[in-house]
């Protein structure tokens, strides 16, 4: 069986890393991603930024997405092209929004 997809475009998104405030991320795309699994929240957020990010690193984040709702979340920061500076922040905790 295979998963559905859901794919909302973030519009803007702050990040916090090693104690830091939080601070404006910014990227070329972002896409969160939820997969339709039942009995369980799977998602993560696919992103191209403009400068790099630690790679496997925990952090922070709250972000907006196109419907205009706002999410915050913990993720792991890991790199999918690190030349091209395309990373996945992959879940840790549930999405809380607020």
């Amino acid at each position: 069986m295979k998963e559905k997809k859901i794919i909302k475009i973030i519009r803007k998104m702050q990040i916090s890393y090693d104690g830091q405030r939080y601070r404006d991320l910014s990227f070329i795309c972002a896409n969160l991603v939820v997969f339709d699994y039942p009995h369980s929240e799977l998602w993560e957020i696919h992103i191209k930024l403009k400068s790099e990010l630690p790679e496997g690193k925990m952090a922070d984040v709250m972000f907006v997405t196109e419907d205009n709702q706002r999410y915050k979340a913990k993720v792991f920061i890991s790199a999918e092209d690190i030349n091209n500076r395309v990373y996945v922040l992959q879940k840790r905790n549930e999405l809380l929004t607020f």
